[in-house]
C-alpha cells in the first residue's frame, strides 16, 4: 500500500473515471481462462500461510532459467525486486536508456546514486547505435540497466549490440542489470530475444523477470531475480539475501524481502492476501504449462467474440 506516496508505476484505475488506461503495459486481452480457473481451484487453501522460502517455485524458476537455486529470489513483482538490488549493491553511478521503465531512476536515487542517461531517439526508431558504446565506455559508471524488450518503446535490440554492450561492461568492470520480464512477448518476424547474460558468463548480471506480462497477471504480484555471472560484487546479497528497507532515503533496518502477496479481485472487491505454499505451487503448473503458448496467435483476436471463443478452446 502506498501512503502519502505518488504512484510511479502506473496502472491506477481505481480513482474512477478511467476509460482506457495508458499508464502500464498490461494485456487488454485479460488473463486467461486456464489461469483464472487455476487461481479458483486454488482458493479454498488460501487460509494457509505462503511457505517463507518459495521453495517450489525457487526450484522451478531455478530449472526453467538454467541458474543454482541459491541464486533465485522471488519477490512480489519485479519492482519490488528493482529496489531491492539498488538497496543492497547501492551502486555510486548508473546509466538507464530513455525513455525506459521509470522505476530504475527513482530507485537508483533513492539510494543516492547518480543516474546517467542515454537518449534513444524518436527519428531512429528508438533503436541502440553503435555511438552508444563510448558513451558507455566513458561515463564511468558501476552499473548499466537495460531493458530488453524495451519499455515503452517496444524495441528488441540483436545480439550484435548485446555482444558490444558486454565487451564495455567486461573492460570496464560494471554490473549489468538485465529486466527481461517482456522477453517472451516478441513478435513473429522480429529478431529472437537474446538474454544478456548467456552473452557474459564472467559479469555479474542480475536477470529479472516476472509473470505480469508474459502470463498476463499483473494482479498476481510474482516476479524473481536471478544472478548469473561473476558473483563477487554481489556477496552480500546472496548471503541471506537480506536488502535494506529505505525509509526517507535512510537505511533504517535490514530485513528480507516480503513473501510473495497477490491482490486477487473476488467478486468486484480487491483483496490482499499472501499465496500460500499451494498457491505457489499452482504458479508453478500455470508457468509451466502457460510459456507454451503461441503469443502471436493472442495479438491476432480482433473481437470481443474471437477472444471469447479463444478462451472457451484453452
Amino acid at each position: 500500500m502506498l501512503y502519502q506516496t505518488e504512484n510511479s508505476h502506473g496502472g491506477d484505475i481505481y480513482g474512477g473515471g478511467i476509460a482506457l488506461d495508458f499508464s502500464a503495459n498490461v494485456s487488454p486481452l485479460g488473463t486467461p481462462r486456464s489461469v483464472t480457473d487455476a487461481i479458483e481451484r486454488a482458493l479454498p487453501e488460501l487460509y494457509r500461510y505462503p511457505d517463507p522460502y518459495c521453495r517450489t517455485l525457487v526450484q522451478t524458476i531455478s530449472e526453467y532459467e538454467g541458474v543454482p537455486k541459491d541464486f533465485v529470489l522471488c519477490g512480489n513483482g519485479a519492482s519490488e525486486l528493482i529496489y531491492a538490488y539498488c538497496g543492497a549493491v547501492r551502486p555510486k553511478r548508473a546509466m538507464e536508456l530513455a525513455p525506459t521503465f521509470s522505476e530504475y531512476s527513482l530507485a537508483l536515487r533513492r539510494t543516492g546514486c547518480e543516474v546517467v542517461r542515454f537518449a534513444l531517439k524518436q527519428e531512429e526508431n528508438f533503436d541502440l547505435r553503435e555511438n552508444f558504446l563510448p558513451i558507455l565506455a566513458r561515463e564511468k559508471i558501476d552499473a548499466l540497466f537495460f531493458c530488453n524488450p524495451n519499455n515503452p518503446t517496444g524495441a528488441l535490440y540483436p545480439k550484435e549490440i548485446l555482444e558490444q554492450i558486454v565487451q564495455v561492461a567486461r573492460e570496464n568492470d560494471l554490473i549489468l542489470f538485465a529486466d527481461e520480464i517482456y522477453d517472451r512477448l516478441v513478435m513473429q518476424g522480429e529478431p529472437e530475444h537474446i538474454a544478456l547474460a548467456s552473452l557474459a558468463p564472467d559479469l555479474l548480471t542480475l536477470c529479472f523477470n516476472g509473470l505480469s506480462k508474459s502470463h498476463r497477471v499483473a494482479g498476481f504480484r510474482v516476479g524473481w531475480v536471478c544472478l548469473a555471472g561473476d558473483k563477487s560484487h554481489a556477496k552480500g546479497y546472496i548471503e541471506g539475501r537480506k536488502v535494506p528497507i529505505i525509509v526517507d532515503g535512510v537505511t533504517s533496518m535490514e530485513h528480507y524481502v516480503n513473501p510473495i502477496p497477490a491482490g486477487l479481485v473476488l467478486t468486484g472487491i480487491v483483496v490482499s492476501v499472501s499465496v500460500s505454499a499451494v498457491m505457489l505451487s499452482l504458479t508453478v503448473r500455470i508457468y509451466q504449462t502457460y510459456r507454451t503458448l503461441d503469443m502471436d496467435k493472442l495479438y491476432m483476436m480482433m473481437s470481443h467474440k474471437k477472444r471469447r471463443k479463444e478462451d472457451g478452446e484453452q
